[in-house]
């Protein structure tokens, strides 16, 4: 018994050195464990690279696509948003998976038409191209995933869904 007890006042004085020489409690090496690459990596990612505009765009006109299956071209009023959750949560949002399949297989072919006429003055002809394909290639690694999704939520938080966990491409935005 009185072993343990100078046990334990040891180790105790030691850890209270360790805090007031500065050394703290490993609190410091896990936060930087946290940037490491196997950590957290959306702490680094930049808001405004290449792969993360391409898959905003993605996400956008996925966000879009649903708005329209769900007939929200207009702004709704307040109560119909209302009644639209309601309606969502009880599970009768009107889209079908027919419906959801039909509107992910038009992203890219629409996203792409409007790249046309945003590029018609640059004299990059790649722009196009690479959009085009990177909007496919993201739609077919994630179609699953990305369809449940829009089927169960809409076009709500799509972006964060898409780019920050799926792609990790993205940062997350706070408060946005």
């Amino acid at each position: 018994p009185m072993a343990h007890r100078r046990l334990l006042l040891a180790l105790t004085v030691g850890l209270i050195a360790r805090c007031v020489a500065g050394g703290g409690i490993g609190l410091e090496e896990s936060r930087a464990a946290d940037l490491e690459p196997g950590g957290d990596a959306h702490a680094r990612v930049p808001m405004s690279t290449p792969a993360c505009v391409a898959c905003e765009r993605v996400a956008r006109e996925i966000a879009d696509a649903a708005a329209r299956m769900d007939g929200e071209d207009e702004t709704p009023s307040e109560a119909e948003n209302a009644r639209r959750a309601s309606r969502r949560r009880r599970g009768f949002h009107g889209r079908s998976e027919a419906a959801v399949d039909a509107a992910l297989d038009a992203v890219c072919e629409t996203l792409a038409r409007s790249r046309v006429v945003e590029d018609a003055n640059d004299d990059d002809d790649d722009a196009n191209g690479g959009a085009t394909a990177s909007c496919e290639t993201t739609l077919a690694r994630h179609r699953v995933e990305i369809a449940d999704r829009v089927f169960a939520e809409g076009g709500v938080g799509i972006r964060e869904y898409l780019c920050v966990r799926l792609e990790r491409v993205c940062p997350r935005v706070v408060g946005g």
